[in-house]
C-alpha cells in the first residue's frame, strides 16, 4: 500500500485539526455556564460600567429587566456611595441585590423541587434520607439528625421550603441596611439586622441590655447574608403568617408576590404597620414587583470584588 502524497497528508492533518477544534469548541460551550469570573472594581462608577458590559444598564433596569445577570458584589465597602448622587446609589444597590436575591432563591427552588419529587420518606435511599434529614434540621422541623421524618414533617417542609419574592428582599435590604451604607452592612455584610447571641457578630453601639447580650450577626459575603435572611423568614415562628399567606397563594394558583407577603411582617420591626407601609411604598415606588417573576441569565457567574482603597477596611 502506497503512502499518501505530501499534499494529501497536509489535507488530512488540516481536517484532523479542524475536527479537533470543533470538538473543543463544543466542550467549551457546554461548560461556559460553569465558568466563574472575578472582576475587581475600585469605585461605584466602575461597578456600573461592569453592569453595562453585562447588558445590565440603568435603562434596562428602568424597564425591570426580565433576565438578571448571574453576578454578585462580594460586599459593600465603607463609603462606597460617597462620590455618587442618591438616585445612582439606590439604583446600583437594587441592581446588585436583585441578582443576589434570585441566586439565593435558586438554591431554595432546587431544594423544593427535590423535596416535592421524593417518594415515601420511609422508603428512601441513603443519599436522599441524609439530604432530607439535613434539610429538616436546617428548617427546624426536627431537633436531631436521628429524629424520624414522617408525613407530617414532610408536609411542614413543603410549607417552609419556598421562595422569598425578590421585591421583598430588596425592600427589606434597603431599609435594614440604609441602602447598603450602614456600619453593619459595610463591616459585617449584615444587610437585614439579624440578631445572634453568639460571638460571630457586632455589638450595637446602643445595645438594649434588657434584651440580653445580643449582637448583629456577621457574614462572609452579601450572598450569605441574603440566604440567612431567607432561612429566617422560612423557619422562625414569628413569620408563620408569611408562610401561611404564601401557602394560600400557592394553593390558589396565584403569584407569590412581595407586596402580599410584606403585609404579614408587622413582627419584623417594632414599628409594626408603619414598617409594612414603608416596605409596600418602597416596592411600589421603585417598580420592584416585576422582579418577582424575573429569571437569572444562563451565563457563568461574575463575581464583582472591590479592591484597593475601595475595599473593605
Amino acid at each position: 500500500m502506497t503512502s499518501p502524497s505530501p499534499r494529501r497528508r497536509g489535507i488530512i492533518i488540516v481536517a484532523v485539526l479542524f475536527v479537533g477544534l470543533a470538538l473543543l469548541g463544543l466542550m467549551l460551550g457546554r461548560f461556559a455556564a460553569l465558568q466563574r469570573e472575578v472582576i475587581p472594581v475600585s469605585s461605584a462608577a466602575e461597578t456600573m460600567m461592569v453592569f453595562d458590559e453585562l447588558g445590565y444598564s440603568r435603562d434596562a433596569w428602568a424597564e425591570i429587566y426580565p433576565v438578571v445577570p448571574r453576578m454578585g458584589l462580594t460586599h459593600w465597602p465603607e463609603g462606597w456611595s460617597d462620590e455618587i448622587d442618591v438616585e445612582t446609589k439606590k439604583t446600583l444597590f437594587l441592581m446588585a441585590m436583585a441578582s443576589l436575591a434570585l441566586r439565593a432563591n435558586e438554591t431554595i427552588i432546587e431544594d423544593r423541587e427535590r423535596l416535592l419529587s421524593l417518594r415515601d420518606p420511609q422508603d428512601l435511599g441513603t443519599r436522599d434520607a441524609r439530604w432530607l434529614s439535613e434539610l429538616a434540621l436546617r428548617y427546624k422541623v426536627i431537633s436531631s439528625e436521628n429524629a424520624e421524618i414522617g408525613p407530617d414533617e414532610i408536609a411542614r417542609l413543603k410549607r417552609l421550603v419556598d421562595v422569598i419574592p425578590a421585591s421583598l428582599v430588596l425592600a427589606q435590604a434597603a431599609i435594614e441596611s440604609g441602602w447598603g451604607t450602614s456600619r453593619f452592612a459595610t463591616e459585617a455584610n449584615a444587610l437585614f439586622g439579624q440578631w445572634t447571641w453568639e460571638d460571630d457578630g457586632m455589638v450595637p453601639s446602643e445595645q438594649r441590655g434588657e434584651l440580653g447580650d445580643y449582637r448583629i450577626k456577621s457574614f462572609p459575603t452579601t450572598l450569605y447574608s441574603v440566604a440567612a435572611y431567607m432561612l429566617n423568614l422560612n423557619s422562625h415562628a414569628a413569620y408563620s403568617g408569611l408562610r401561611d399567606r404564601r401557602g394560600g397563594l400557592r394553593e390558589a394558583g396565584q403569584t407569590v408576590s412581595g407586596l402580599e407577603l410584606a403585609a404579614t411582617l408587622t413582627a419584623y420591626s417594632e414599628r409594626g404597620q408603619a414598617y409594612v407601609d414603608e416596605l409596600s411604598g418602597l416596592i411600589n415606588g421603585n417598580g420592584l414587583s416585576n422582579l418577582d417573576e424575573a429569571d437569572l441569565s444562563r451565563g457563568g457567574l461574575v463575581v464583582i470584588k472591590p479592591f484597593g482603597a475601595w475595599a473593605q477596611p
